[in-house]
């Protein structure tokens, strides 16, 4: 029992915005934490309501919260990049405005991140009110590879890494920023460098409580929305350029509302096909520019030979 204490200190990035709802019992179960050598970053992204005073409450009854009000408003996943610049730690959590943590959400963390360079866990997911639902966010069998050139694949297609459930070192951090435009979560693309370099691990304990609820960022927006195509997808050339065919054929003729319905689903395909070829290129890039120490020279070809094959099917 009691309050541990860390050599090593431990940032917290947290982002918000209207948060006022939930941010208090968030900001508590913090404080709460049974490691107590942390430093918590709070980026406000121009809230409107009474996120701010809160803010500014909690910072003045506890030296670590430290708060800082952009003046212009940045996006959630700017503003996590501009909370991440601010961390001074030798670790980084990742946290959101909304969710409540467990008291030992940092040590677990801590304890079992070992030589990776980034370690993520799972969730319980609740309601609104606080209720649990009684679901967790990784599934039964769910599963992360050990093998860092496997993680990368895995990464590519779909992200397994919660932000708030997840700790880095700061080593990624200059790796990290600017995080790509060709991504739209911050914490994905931390996964895939991080996966490039030390390699993630997984654990199943559940230190969060991850609230659903009709405001969350990512609960508007489905970052699976094109999972029952992405196994098509990922090695089919010839599909593509089908789907391009027919789709300037459509363009060459009146259509029916059939004909429309079909025009519009190749659209979606092609704008797949092209948000996954700019991933790549800035993969590409990001692997060019940088050197992969812990890849060795046969693992290093993976990368490479699978950005080469994905941009010569677009």
């Amino acid at each position: 029992t009691g309050v541990q204490t860390c050599a090593l200190p431990i940032s917290i990035a947290m982002t918000t915005y209207n948060g006022e709802c939930y941010i208090q019992e968030q900001l508590d179960s913090i404080i709460a934490q049974r490691m107590a050598n942390w430093e918590l970053v709070i980026c406000d992204d121009c809230s409107s309501d009474n996120t701010w005073l809160i803010l500014q409450e909690y910072s003045q009854k506890d030296g670590r919260v430290k708060i800082f009000r952009n003046e212009k408003n940045l996006g959630f996943k700017r503003n996590f990049e501009k909370a991440i610049s601010f961390c001074t730690g030798e670790y980084i959590a990742l946290c959101d405005q909304d969710d409540v943590w467990s008291e030992n959400h940092l040590s677990i963390l801590l304890q079992n991140i070992g030589c990776h360079d980034l370690i993520c866990a799972n969730a319980l997911y609740i309601d609104s009110s606080g209720n649990t639902t009684g679901l967790s966010v990784k599934r039964t069998g769910f599963y992360v590879s050990e093998n860092k050139n496997e993680q990368f694949f895995q990464l590519f297609f779909q992200n397994y890494v919660q932000g708030c459930t997840c700790l880095f070192k700061k080593c990624l951090v200059e790796k990290i920023i600017p995080i790509p435009d060709e991504y739209q979560f911050h914490d994905w693309w931390i996964a895939v460098v991080a996966a490039m370099n030390g390699g993630a691990y997984y654990i199943d304990e559940k230190i969060v409580n991850y609230r659903i609820h009709s405001k969350s960022i990512t609960n508007s927006n489905n970052r699976n929305c094109f999972s029952a195509l992405k196994n098509k997808l990922k090695n089919s050339r010839a599909y593509y350029r089908d789907i391009l065919n027919v789709h300037n054929y459509l363009n060459c003729i009146e259509l029916d509302e059939s004909q429309k319905m079909y025009k519009r689903k190749a659209e979606k395909i092609i704008s797949c096909f092209s948000t996954w070829k700019q991933r790549f290129l800035c993969l590409h890039e990001y692997i060019q520019n940088w050197q992969l120490i812990c890849f060795d020279s046969n693992s290093l070809k993976f990368p490479f030979y699978f950005a080469k094959k994905i941009l010569l099917c677009c």
